[in-house]
């Protein structure tokens, strides 16, 4: 097994220096629609924060600063409708099949700021988005999906699984969560790059499991700075004895 501990201590000793104050940024998606986002950091190594549904840029306000610490220039972003990008009405449902764009315009934004290399990180329905944002954005590197699911608000994640092509997925979830500790072992299995999933055992989905499993913090540094992939004797770690049993009859898994 990978020493996690040992992977987040050393990321935590690298890329003290530089870190830029964290701000507010205003961002222009594609269709217009206008935008704000958390920023804090700087580097070459850029990261993209997607929150869920109903959440905002605040949910990863914990990560934010440990990631900008460490040498990476991060952007949590507020989808449409939420946080303060939130207009007047709450999101329609086409809005959700959008909000890739959303992703795109803070991948647009670092890129201008002097990231080379970007990781977008998705929880929920995040998850989703950021997936959907990699298959038309090859300027996306890398793609971690926290509690993702076949499908959340219509965002299918099978629809855009095979443009990730070559690029490295890394799939988490709690072995609690029924539908998302099988959407991780089915992604897995369909992803056409290097990718690591696992399941933990703790309570919690999306970006909640930050506080309740103190190991994903460690995976997402051991994942950003590449030790992961590296020390992984195999590309699918899929660690739970009965995912193979979960409960997949009835509705469509991609349609729940």
């Amino acid at each position: 097994m990978i020493s996690l501990r040992g992977l987040f201590i050393a990321a935590c000793v690298t890329g003290l220096m530089g870190v830029a104050e964290a701000s507010t940024v205003k961002l222009t998606a594609e269709d217009g629609t206008r935008l704000t986002a958390e920023r804090e950091g700087s580097g070459a190594s850029g990261v993209v924060l997607v929150h869920g549904d109903g959440g905002s840029s605040a949910d990863w306000k914990s990560l934010v600063g440990r990631l900008a610490s460490n040498g990476y220039s991060v952007l949590a972003v507020d989808l449409r409708g939420h946080g303060g990008s939130k207009p007047p009405d709450s999101p329609a449902d086409d809005d959700y099949l959008v909000m890739e764009k959303d992703v795109n315009a803070a991948v647009v934004w670092l890129k201008k700021n002097g990231s080379e290399n970007i990781t977008v990180i998705g929880a929920s329905l995040g998850a989703n988005v950021a997936l959907a944002a990699s298959a038309s954005n090859d300027a996306i590197d890398s793609v971690v999906m926290i509690s993702p699911t076949l499908s959340a608000k219509g965002v299918k994640a099978s629809a855009a699984i095979g443009a990730l092509g070559n690029r490295s997925l890394m799939l988490v979830a709690s072995d609690a969560e029924t539908l998302q500790a099988k959407a991780v072992q089915l992604l897995s299995a369909k992803a056409q790059g290097p990718n690591h999933a696992e399941l933990l055992s703790a309570a919690g989905s999306g970006t909640r499991l930050l506080n309740t499993a103190p190991e994903l913090e460690g995976l997402l540094f051991a994942w950003l700075n590449g030790s992961l992939l590296t020390n992984a004797t195999g590309s699918r770690t899929v660690q739970s004895d009965d995912v193979s049993d979960i409960q997949t009859t009835g509705k469509k898994l991609e349609d729940r």
